[in-house]
């Protein structure tokens, strides 16, 4: 089965982290797309019985598993003469649509005075839905067991691909791999980076800034990536058509 471009993952690990950034930088210290930590701040939330916090780990944690059900549901797995299925495109459509919608709902009701949202439980929802569904469509993919909403595997593999690597010697798709491991990783911190510039610096910018907030700008950055994304898979599926044709 053909691998994907390496940029397609990248970018849908920028997205990820991206959007969990700013959700967490301005939805109430939530995760949207790592459900590890979002379970870890959940927990703490819980044990400090601090029930608003509770409430928004346990609204992302619901949004996330229904967005994932969902993208089960509509995506199907990739095939040898299928490497992106159109279906794929199709969940992932919607968490395009879900991600407007998120800029939309929080330019026109998540404005306070440092930026963070007074009611964020439809924004947390409307995350959690978008990245459970981009979780779901992507483990359709010919991605060698990697993912894009979290990295902590991602990691794991890297670190032992390169121990093993030492061990055997290196043999050919190794070494790229192993690359191909730390790109991601890096895509993934980059969209996280690129979240908290924006909410540092988007106040002091000045055009704009008085018009829309730093959260809708913050994810503007994965909305054109998913954009580019869904533009990609659109072009490998027809290829894959007139191939089989």
């Amino acid at each position: 089965m053909r691998r994907l471009p390496p940029g397609v993952p990248l970018l849908l690990a920028w997205v990820a982290a991206s959007v969990d950034a700013a959700c967490y930088l301005g939805l109430g210290h939530v995760m949207t797309a790592a459900m590890t930590g979002n379970t870890v701040l959940l927990g703490m939330a819980l044990g400090r019985a601090d029930l608003p916090a509770a409430a928004r780990g346990t609204l992302a944690l619901a949004g996330f598993l229904g967005g994932a059900l969902l993208g089960a549901t509509i995506a199907r797995p990739a095939g040898p003469r299928q490497p992106w299925p159109v279906s794929v495109t199709l969940a992932l459509a919607l968490e395009l649509v879900l991600l407007v919608a998120l800029a939309v709902v929080w330019q026109a009701f998540g404005g306070g005075p440092d930026g963070e949202a007074s009611d964020p439980h439809l924004m947390i929802l409307l995350a959690g839905l978008a990245m459970g569904l981009q979780g779901a469509a992507v483990s359709r993919l010919p991605m060698a067991g990697e993912t894009t909403t979290f990295v902590t595997g991602t990691l794991t593999r890297l670190a032992t691909g390169v121990v093993d690597a030492r061990r055997r010697g290196a043999r050919a798709e190794r070494p790229s791999r192993t690359r191909w491991r730390a790109f991601l990783w890096l895509a993934y911190a980059a969209g996280a980076t690129a979240a908290a510039i924006v909410k540092t610096s988007w106040p002091a910018l000045g055009w704009g800034a008085e018009r829309l907030g730093w959260g809708s700008a913050a994810l503007a950055l994965p909305t054109i990536a998913l954009a580019l994304v869904l533009v990609s898979g659109a072009l490998r599926s027809r290829a894959a058509r007139a191939a089989n044709a």
